[in-house]
């Protein structure tokens, strides 16, 4: 249903980003969706607590170990083939990767 309630906002919002706001009323929470026309991608905003969870398919689970101060540190349960990088160390990653390919000699 949010997809394609996502679908339907994004053709009469062409361009435009916007934010839909869900009230989950069962829980008593907030969730936000984000999306960029631009991208084919959406972002699902969820507020936690220290010590609480958020899955992400079968296999992966995002817990909030502790908040100090403006820091937030996180747990991520996953198999071990899933990379899991901060951003700025996967943007370095992919930089070097780029380079090498453009530096490889042409056979």
């Amino acid at each position: 249903m949010v997809q394609s309630l996502i679908r339907e906002l994004s053709a009469n919002f062409a361009g435009l980003q916007w934010r839909l706001v869900l009230l989950l009323t069962e829980h008593g929470s907030t969730e936000t969706i984000s999306h960029d026309a631009n991208k084919d991608t959406a972002m699902l905003v969820l507020s936690r607590k220290q010590d609480e969870k958020i899955i992400i398919g079968d296999n992966i689970t995002l817990m909030v170990v502790s908040i100090q101060g403006d820091k937030v540190r996180l747990g991520i349960e996953a198999p071990k083939e899933v990379t899991i990088h901060r951003e700025e160390v996967y943007r370095a990653i992919q930089e070097e990767r780029s380079r090498h390919s453009t530096d490889a000699p042409s056979s």
